[in-house]
C-alpha cells in the first residue's frame, strides 16, 4: 500500500525533529561522556593511591555523579531508539499505537534524569564549596556564604522536582499546589546554582589575583609544556567554563527558547557537566598541580617564601603541601640551588608552629 503525501510529510517532519532535538545532542552527550570516563579512571586510580579515608569518600562522590551521568546517558539513548522504532512508524497509524502508554514513559523517565541531575548538582555543589572553603582556609565568613548557597541551590532545585511529578501526576493532591509555581521555581533553581558558581568563581579568581606575582613568576620559569599546564590547570581552577555554561542553561527559561533544540543541548551538556567539573577539581588536587595551594619551584638561586593565603604573624619552616585528605601549609619554602618540585606524599607527617597557618581538608 503506497504512502499519501500526508503521511510521508508527517514522516519526514518527525524524522527531523528527531535529529534536531534527539540524535545531534546525543551525539555530544556521548562524546562529554566518554571524556567523563576517562577522567573518572584517572580519578580513581590517582584516589586510591592515597590511601586517605577522604580521598575513598571524595571518590564515592564523583562515582556517585558519574553513575547518574551514565543513567541519564542511557536514559536518552532509549529515548532517540523509542522514536525511531515506535513514535515514528506510528505516525502511520490512525489513532497512534499505545500513544498514551509512550507518554507516560517518557514522563516517568523525564522526571528521573531531572532527580538523579539535581543530586549531582548538589554532590558537585559540595566539592565545588569545599575547594574555596580550602583555599580560603576554613574563614567563617566563607564558610557561612558556601553553606547558604550550597542550601539555597539544593531546596530550590529539589523543590523544581516535586513541581514536575505535580504537573506529571495530578492524582498526588499533596503536590498540586506546586503545580501552578514549576516555571517560577525553576527559575529560582537555576538562578541560585548559577550564583553559587558565580561566587565561587570569583572566589578562586580572587585567591588567583593575590597570588599573581608568584603564579607570573612560576610561568616565567616554565619551560613551554610547563607554561601551557600551568595555564590550563589555573584554568581549571577557576571554573570559568563550568560558570558560563550554567548561565548559558539559564537562557532556557525565557519562552522563545524552550520550543528550539537549545534546551536539549543545553540540559545534555550540564548532565554530563555537573559531574565533570568537580572530578577535574578533584584531580588537579590530587596531582598536586593547584597552584593556590602548592609550591612552585625557582631557579634564581635565592631561598623565597611564597604567600598563597592569609598568614598569621607566626613563621613557618615547611617544605610540605596538602593533597586530598591531608592538610595544606599556607607557607612553604623553596631552597636555594633546587629546581624542582618537592610535593609530600599523602601518607607525610606534617609539622606546624600555629595551629591557624594550615587547614584541615
Amino acid at each position: 500500500m503506497a504512502l499519501t503525501e500526508a503521511e510521508v510529510d508527517a514522516v519526514r517532519l518527525a524524522l527531523a525533529e528527531t535529529t534536531d532535538f534527539r540524535i545531534f545532542p546525543l551525539l555530544v552527550e556521548t562524546i562529554l561522556w566518554a571524556i567523563f570516563t576517562v577522567l573518572i579512571s584517572m580519578a580513581s586510580y590517582t584516589l586510591l593511591s592515597r590511601r586517605q579515608p577522604r580521598s575513598k569518600i571524595m571518590l564515592a562522590l564523583i562515582l556517585v555523579m558519574y553513575g547518574f551521568a551514565t543513567l541519564d546517558w542511557a536514559i536518552d539513548v532509549r529515548r532517540v531508539w523509542t522514536d525511531l522504532k515506535i513514535s515514528i512508524p506510528a505516525e502511520l497509524s490512525s489513532p497512534l499505537h499505545n500513544e498514551s502508554v509512550l507518554n507516560t514513559e517518557n514522563t516517568v523517565l523525564h522526571i528521573i534524569q531531572s532527580t538523579t541531575n539535581n543530586i549531582s548538582v548538589a554532590i558537585g555543589g559540595i566539592i565545588i564549596c569545599w575547594r574555596v572553603c580550602v583555599v580560603y582556609v576554613w574563614k567563617k565568613r566563607v564558610i557561612a556564604i558556601a553553606i547558604f548557597l550550597w542550601l539555597a541551590t539544593a531546596i530550590t532545585a529539589f523543590t523544581c522536582n516535586l513541581t514536575q511529578i505535580a504537573v506529571a501526576l495530578p492524582n498526588a493532591i499533596h503536590l498540586r499546589p506546586l503545580a501552578s509555581s514549576q516555571l517560577a521555581i525553576g527559575s529560582i533553581a537555576l538562578a541560585f546554582s548559577s550564583i553559587m558558581n558565580i561566587w565561587a568563581t570569583g572566589m578562586i579568581a580572587v585567591r588567583a589575583w593575590q597570588s599573581r606575582r608568584e603564579i607570573r613568576r612560576h610561568f616565567a620559569n616554565s619551560d613551554p609544556k610547563s607554561f601551557t599546564e600551568s595555564v590550563l590547570t589555573l584554568f581549571v581552577e577557576t571554573g570559568a567554563v563550568y560558570t558560563a555554561l550554567w548561565i548559558l542553561k539559564n537562557v532556557m527559561i525565557i519562552p522563545q527558547v524552550t520550543t528550539t533544540p537549545y534546551m536539549n543541548y543545553a540540559d545534555v551538556v550540564m548532565d554530563i557537566a555537573v559531574g565533570l567539573y568537580p572530578t577535574l577539581i578533584l584531580i588537579v588536587v590530587a596531582l598536586q598541580r593547584s597552584h593556590l595551594e602548592h609550591q612552585f619551584s625557582y631557579c634564581d638561586g635565592k631561598v623565597e617564601t611564597l604567600h598563597f593565603a592569609p598568614t598569621t604573624s607566626s613563621k613557618l619552616d615547611l617544605h610540605s603541601v596538602d593533597t586530598v585528605g591531608g592538610e595544606a601549609n599556607v607557607l612553604v619554602s623553596v631552597q636555594l640551588g633546587q629546581c624542582t618540585d618537592t610535593p609530600s606524599e599523602s601518607n607525610s607527617s606534617f609539622k606546624t608552629v600555629d595551629k591557624h597557618t594550615r587547614t584541615s581538608v
